[in-house]
């Protein structure tokens, strides 16, 4: 009777450990896909999406556009300007009257957005200086001490002519993107006093007191509307005209309105663009202004909250990763998820304004999914032999010899070493590929490739990692150690390209037209070893130095060369092997990297090294003469691609001066960052890579 109970009791046992398992594991996967998601928000560019999400909503808000009418602008524009002999600054006896003429039409405040920091005529500028001392109503004047943009030795003007408690920090901060998201506070001068900036310190003169904080920026909804500005708006020359009523017990803020002066990027860029996306900056402080005056603001969702959101979709990503379906429906099922969820979002905002996070729940989501899927979803794969049919997996044979003398090799570790790398690529390789016949095409890139990599293997014992179409990855120092890794790798270069021009000329001959042969090479730290699956795997190098190989085999057809190596390959070849092609800025990088063109002394005319080494040279110190020397080169070796290229940048780059006739080296003509600083020079060159 005891046996017959024990039966069931123990089933239902293994049952509940069944249940609790599945459950454990379900609750792992959920904190698992919360955590791991809070920890990729930290990587800037998912904390940048996020914030691209909110930027959208802001702009398509939920309101109807509508006027904050306790603020009003007058707007400094061209028309303004015209009336004056000078642009800039601005004549002060205008603004002097201006603000008399604000304070008689019963003004309740005036922020003054002009930097007084310079002389001008002086009666104009005692004029202003005293209708700011004796205006009857609160009055605060944009002022700096940044150094780069008030030269310290015009500080003291700056400082006597805007009375201290007329004072407000002009400053806009910008997040990371350029974007100016939050109200700038304030700061404390050298002196030692703090200064609030323009919103606040408006606010503090007509006795409204603010947090010393930096909240995130509310952009009014009517912002977007090209019909309907957020503030009644006028340009300065109509204020005399207009109703007294139009400024009575109004806050009044006077600044630049012009096409190319004191405009800022905001979250209108995002879906506008640079140009549309600016705002005067007068009409930013105005935001602010309008936020800090009547308590409104972005308004995000408590941070528990947004915890339990991530929760409960990464909860809903673990049920998903668990149902039995095909990947491809598991994928359809994980899009459609994460599309609706973002969709939600956007309609809650559009309904209440409430901001829902977008990226960390979808992200919470997508890894529970995907954990689920491949870890606690599936059962473990079991390991396979690995020495079985080694010599099919992997290309070069002294990675075989090396593995058949140390087995352990065969597992999927890899080690960091320095090694250098070499990637080659033929030109208009697609071309050629919809013209001639798939076995004619093969047979063709088989006798190619066979070349190529006898060279790398039985000439200069370099290690063939991969075949990638027509293009091939090798590398020195791995797995065997080579102290001389970077001289074989451009000896190996220079060989391949002389066996890759012969081999163009000899199917030119044929009718065949095969293109010429780019080859990169770099030398760097790289984790090798073997990559792939316990089924299938290949000995290859992994990091950012073998990425930068394979650009610099990319940039060849930039400027017109078929080899080009880094400066940390340069430096351990001899000075005549080389000649400078350029320091370049390359995509996702801000320093630039030199970038070399070796030669061959033998095969190559002195003379024409040695021009094209002095005409570089003054190209370094932007002579303009550099323009002539280089067009020297280019008619004497037309088949000089990078003299071509420096020659056709330079007749773009070296303009005439009008008055003396003589040419010289226009910066102007330099690329420029978003702040307007060069970020060219004659020989550094900003890539925008497609």
């Amino acid at each position: 009777m005891a046996n017959d109970l024990a039966i069931p009791t123990r089933a239902n046992n293994r049952r509940w450990r069944v249940l609790f398992a599945a459950v454990g594991q379900f609750l792992l996967v959920a904190v698992g896909g919360t955590l791991a998601a809070v920890f990729v928000m930290q990587i800037p560019a998912f904390t940048q999406v996020e914030q691209w999400t909110a930027d959208i909503r802001m702009i398509y808000g939920p309101k109807a556009p509508s006027q904050d009418k306790d603020i009003v602008i007058v707007t400094i524009t061209e028309k303004v300007l015209d009336q004056f002999p000078y642009r800039f600054p601005v004549d002060r006896a205008y603004l002097a009257r201006l603000l008399n003429l604000l304070a008689a039409k019963h003004a309740r405040a005036i922020g003054l957005d002009v930097l007084f920091d310079k002389p001008t005529e002086a009666a104009k500028d005692e004029t202003l200086r005293q209708a700011l001392r004796k205006l009857p109503i609160p009055v605060v004047v944009s002022y700096v001490e940044d150094p780069r943009i008030v030269d310290a030795k015009d500080l003291p003007y700056l400082q006597n002519f805007v009375p201290p408690e007329d004072r407000g920090m002009a400053n806009l901060v910008t997040s990371r993107d350029g974007v100016v998201r939050t109200i700038y506070p304030g700061e404390v001068g050298p002196d030692g006093n703090y200064i609030r900036g323009v919103a606040r310190q408006i606010l503090h003169r007509l006795g409204i007191e603010t947090p010393n904080e930096s909240p995130e920026l509310y952009y009014l909804p009517g912002t977007q509307i090209v019909s309907q500005t957020p503030f009644p708006t006028f340009p300065a020359n109509l204020v005399p005209i207009l109703p007294a009523s139009f400024f009575t017990g109004k806050i009044v803020l006077i600044g630049a309105d012009l096409s190319i002066t004191d405009r800022h990027r905001t979250p209108l860029a995002t879906m506008k663009g640079d140009i549309d996306g600016q705002l005067p900056g007068i009409v930013i402080h105005g935001h602010g202004l309008s936020q800090l005056l009547h308590h409104h603001g972005v308004k995000h969702i408590p941070r528990w909250a947004e915890i339990g959101l991530t929760v409960l979709l990464a909860m809903a990503g673990a049920i998903l990763g668990r149902l039995p379906m095909p990947i491809w429906g598991r994928l359809l099922a994980t899009i459609a998820v994460v599309v609706l969820w973002t969709v939600g979002a956007f309609e809650v905002y559009l309904h209440s304004e409430w901001v829902l996070p977008v990226v960390p729940p979808a992200l919470a989501f997508v890894l529970a999914v995907w954990i689920t899927d491949t870890v606690l979803g599936r059962e473990s794969r079991q390991q396979k032999a690995f020495i079985q049919n080694a010599m099919g997996r992997y290309v070069s044979p002294k990675v075989v010899a090396e593995l058949l003398e140390n087995p352990e090799m065969l597992s999927l570790t890899g080690i960091s070493k320095e090694m250098t790398y070499l990637f080659t690529d033929v030109a208009s390789f697609t071309s050629l590929a919809e013209k001639e016949g798939p076995e004619k095409l093969i047979a063709l890139l088989n006798e190619y490739l066979t070349g190529v990599s006898r060279i790398i293997q039985d000439q200069f014992d370099g290690t063939v990692c991969r075949f990638i179409g027509d293009a091939v990855f090798a590398l020195w120092n791995a797995p065997a150690d080579q102290p001389d890794h970077q001289h074989r790798a451009v000896a190996c270069a220079l060989a391949i390209d002389a066996y890759a021009e012969a081999f163009r000329a000899e199917q030119h001959a044929h009718g065949i037209e095969f293109g010429s042969t780019r080859i990169g090479v770099n030398a760097g730290l790289a984790m090798v070893g073997n990559l792939g699956s316990p089924e299938r795997m290949e000995y290859s190098a992994l990091g950012d130095n073998v990425n930068l190989a394979s650009r610099l085999e990319s940039i060849n057809k930039y400027f017109g060369t078929r080899i080009c190596i880094s400066e940390t390959v340069a430096m351990a070849l001899p000075f005549e092997r080389l000649r400078a092609v350029a320091d370049v800025v390359v995509k996702g990088k801000t320093k630039p990297m030199a970038i070399y063109e070796p030669i061959d002394p033998e095969h190559t005319d002195p003379e024409h090294i040695r021009k094209y080494r002095a005409a570089y040279a003054q190209l370094l110190g932007e002579e303009p003469s550099a323009l002539e020397a280089f067009r020297e080169i280019v008619e004497k070796y037309p088949k000089d691609g990078c003299a071509r290229f420096h020659f056709k940048r330079l007749q773009r780059l070296v303009s005439i001066d009008p008055l003396s006739g003589k040419p010289f080296f226009d910066k102007s003509k330099l690329k420029t960052d978003e702040n307007g600083d060069i970020i060219e020079s004659g020989t550094i060159i900003v890539m925008d890579e497609k």
